[in-house]
């Protein structure tokens, strides 16, 4: 179970009002049209066609964390990746 789709038995996708706010920016980066992932195949080709820009995804989703100590600690390894 996913809180960001949900597959009938079908396996047709419905992506969940989170789903489509927490991904959307993602395969956008990969030129991704979210709207048009309509089956559990699509969205995994999707991830595959993403995956090169999950990190700067990440990177970008830092800057909403909570300044909490554990946050703290997974930002600053996040930002010491290689290239940063």
């Amino acid at each position: 179970m996913s809180p960001y789709y949900l597959i009938d038995l079908d396996e047709n996708l419905r992506f969940t009002s989170y789903g489509l706010s927490e991904l959307r920016p993602y395969f956008a980066k990969a030129g991704i049209d979210i709207r048009k992932i309509k089956t559990y195949a699509d969205y995994i080709e999707a991830r595959r066609r993403a995956s090169p820009y999950f990190m700067d995804w990440i990177e970008e989703r830092t800057r909403t964390w909570p300044q909490t100590e554990e946050f703290q600690l997974l930002k600053y390894t996040i930002l010491q990746r290689p290239g940063y």
